[in-house]
């Protein structure tokens, strides 16, 4: 699912101003996997897609670090920019509803 496109801009002409993307970690609360493989971002469009089902009750707020990289060549690049992503998860009917004791007795 497409989550959100990013963009930067580079002001040089040619390759030099060519920018790829590029998601350089993602931070959790708390998980048992790595949350770098639970997006991919498009090189040349910047568009992040999550790679796996996401659910708010288990990590409600993701942050990720975004890379854009320019076209240069050492010894004067690439330059590299970066830019703070936070993802808030928003709640869905995903859960059923539960009794805590499966049999309830009363006497009246």
């Amino acid at each position: 699912t497409d989550i959100i496109s990013v963009s930067a801009t580079d002001a040089d002409d040619g390759d030099f101003g060519d920018v790829t993307y590029k998601i350089a970690s993602v931070s959790v609360q708390e998980t048992d996997s790595d949350p770098l493989t639970w997006f991919t971002i498009t090189p040349k469009g910047g568009v992040i897609r999550n790679l796996v089902k996401l659910d708010r009750e288990r990590t409600p707020d993701i942050n990720l670090v975004v890379q854009a990289i320019d076209g240069g060549v050492p010894p004067n690049g690439p330059h590299i920019a970066t830019a703070a992503v936070t993802i808030n998860l928003i709640d869905e009917n995903d859960n059923i509803p539960w009794f805590s004791d499966k049999f309830v007795e009363t006497s009246v």
